[in-house]
């Protein structure tokens, strides 16, 4: 009973942030289609056309923010429909994926991926994935390593995810699965910072599949996330 004061503000939160995203979808959209009409004004001078190309970039940046919030809400109110999913072509059809944006880089995925089978929710493992890649791909150095690899004990399958990038400071390391929380922009040199959404998306995943997230890091030596997911949830 004295959760229940909790659990009903957390409750009204989320469907606050998820109301509020909906509600904002749609002026953003009409501004961006009147930004997208004015650039094509053939007589627009370029130092409006420069203007307007950065209004664009910041209504993208805002949809995209919108879609992050929504994905988090929708994971915190889900009850996925769990089936037996193979890792291991999970784990292939993602680095696949994100295999351009590494090449990008000139980073280099190294695997050693295991068949393996689990008791999961396909998209959100697969979204779970993303999310782990894309933060090795964006934190990496040029021309370094990503190592990807799953192994397995008689409860859980272990999933590993290592970078030899910049790392995370200690000081940290406590707050990354929190909402909102960003890492001085110096980690990387990347023009498109992210807004600190994507860890907590991840940890919710894991929670709702019932495992654990851990995180591992060293400035200027590169971080491991690992992801233990158990074999059967019966």
């Amino acid at each position: 009973k004295s959760l229940q004061p909790v659990e009903k503000v957390l409750k009204e939160q989320q469907r606050f942030v998820a109301n509020a995203s909906h509600e904002l979808r749609t002026p953003l959209t009409s501004l961006k289609t009147t930004i997208e009409v004015s650039l094509r004004e053939k007589d627009l001078p370029s130092k409006y056309q420069n203007s307007l190309k950065r209004n664009l970039e910041d209504v993208d940046a805002l949809n995209l923010l919108i879609d992050k919030l929504l994905q988090l809400a929708s994971f915190e109110n889900r009850n996925d429909q769990l089936n037996t999913c193979n890792i291991d072509e999970l784990l292939s059809k993602a680095i696949q994926t994100m295999k351009p944006l590494a090449n990008e880089k000139n980073i280099q995925i190294t695997t050693n991926i295991q068949h393996q089978q689990i008791i999961a929710n396909e998209s959100a493992i697969m979204e779970l994935l993303y999310i782990l890649l894309d933060n090795a791909i964006k934190y990496s150095q040029y021309g370094s390593e990503i190592y990807v690899g799953n192994t397995k004990t008689s409860n859980y399958v272990t999933l590993k995810v290592t970078d030899a990038g910049i790392g995370i400071p200690k000081k940290d390391l406590p707050h990354i699965f929190n909402r909102f929380y960003q890492v001085d922009s110096a980690r990387t040199h990347s023009k498109k910072s992210g807004f600190g959404l994507g860890l907590s998306v991840a940890k919710q995943i894991v929670t709702n599949h019932h495992g654990k997230i851990i995180v591992q890091s060293q400035v200027c030596i590169g971080t491991t996330v690992v992801i233990k997911l158990p074999i059967s949830h019966s």
